[in-house]
């Protein structure tokens, strides 16, 4: 039942992926939405059952779904600091770059 929640994180090497991110964040978040629907489904039936086969089966199906979605909950704070470094990362090396650059000018005005 909960076999297709596993979210790619193929697209997340494109260059630019800032939209391809927040797409795959998007798809995660939707992932969540559908099964917090489940989940409330479940409850309810759990709620009206009275077999106690049935309410363990029901038991263990809510449990595996609050599981995932912790999952995919923590999956997003894992794409957000990754693109939090990444965008660390990105202006570090344009600083660097304009202290070289400003670096080469001042060789160029001093010959």
């Amino acid at each position: 039942m909960v076999s297709n929640v596993s979210a790619g994180t193929g697209g997340s090497s494109r260059v630019g992926g800032g939209a391809g991110i927040q797409g795959q964040i998007n798809s995660i978040l939707s992932q969540i939405k559908d099964m917090r629907k489940q989940l409330t489904t479940l409850q309810k039936q759990l709620a009206e059952s009275t077999d106690p086969d049935t309410r363990k089966i029901l038991m263990k199906e809510i449990m595996e779904i609050q599981r995932t979605i912790v999952l995919l909950q923590q999956q997003i704070t894992m794409i957000e600091a990754n693109e939090q470094r990444k965008a660390e990362a990105r202006e570090q090396a344009a600083l660097l770059h304009a202290q070289e650059a400003a670096r080469n000018e001042k060789k160029k005005e001093a010959r």
